[in-house]
């Protein structure tokens, strides 16, 4: 699986740091302390180029983030490319998928009746955040695309993992197209592949994560231990570990039975096991 440069923590270590003026002067006040906390990081990670990034960043006083309140100007004035968050992520996360995702959002924002088709494949860390926007646009049928294309999108955006996604809450929203609550999104995903379940092919009708699609329209939560049992499935007879993985990860953060946790982390032990 491709997986982004490790230096793309940095964006992710500094979120909250551009994000609130005040922490943003904590930080520079006691760079020392920041410095003993965080260089253990990059050490671990072998990305010197990249603390020391970090480091510049926080000292410099250009960088302390606007009010709130001047965002819009900002957003105006220079576009959203030119936003702190995106300006670091560019610099330390080179990727395809991060690169995709970019596409994607931009064509998004030109068009929002398009689903913009891309490669079908794994693109590491980056797939369920590029088949996001996909997603949310291919439940509309009056969106530009193939039918194709819409079907694709629906079901990449439900198979992935549907926990907690750290870019919805960052304020003000980087990416307002590509951002929504989980739970809002989710129900979005499942009335879209109900609205076109009969275009579905029939090779993923008979995926077990289809069936489990239609029972959480249907029934809502109850049914999404369903990923348990098509987690199975799918390792055995689809020989997709990495699928399976995610469907377990969907069933765990759904539910809130701590004896189910314990019996998911025991599918999840065995699944690494045997891969």
């Amino acid at each position: 699986m491709e997986c982004p440069n490790l230096e793309s923590i940095v964006p992710f270590l500094l979120r909250n740091v551009i994000a609130k003026t005040k922490r943003f002067e904590t930080y520079n006040r006691d760079i020392e302390k920041v410095k003993k906390c965080y260089q253990p990081i990059f050490d671990a990670l072998d990305t010197p180029e990249a603390y020391q990034y970090f480091i510049d960043y926080i000292l410099n006083q250009d960088n302390k983030p606007k009010e709130i309140d001047d965002y819009e100007e900002i957003y105006k004035k220079l576009g959203r490319d030119a936003r702190e968050y995106v300006r670091i992520t560019q610099d330390f996360d080179t990727s395809e998928g991060y690169q995709v995702f970019l596409d994607v959002v931009r064509q998004i924002e030109r068009n929002e009746k398009v689903v913009p088709e891309i490669a079908t494949k794994d693109y590491g860390a980056w797939t369920k955040r590029i088949y996001k926007p996909l997603g949310l646009n291919a439940r509309h049928d009056h969106t530009v695309t193939s039918m194709e294309n819409r079907i694709i999108s629906l079901w990449k955006s439900f198979i992935e993992s549907h926990s907690y996604d750290p870019i919805s809450t960052f304020p003000p929203s980087v990416f307002s197209h590509a951002s929504t609550d989980t739970g809002h999104f989710n129900s979005k995903i499942l009335d879209g592949i109900h609205s076109f379940k009969d275009e579905f092919p029939q090779e993923l009708k008979e995926h077990p994560l289809f069936d489990v699609a239609m029972g959480m329209r249907q029934e809502g939560y109850s049914a999404t231990l369903g990923f348990a049992s098509a987690a199975a499935v799918i390792d055995e007879q689809y020989n997709d570990p990495l699928l399976s993985w995610k469907s377990l990860v969907n069933a765990g953060f759904y539910t809130k039975d701590n004896r189910q946790h314990t019996l998911l982390t025991q599918q999840a032990i065995a699944l690494c096991e045997r891969n």
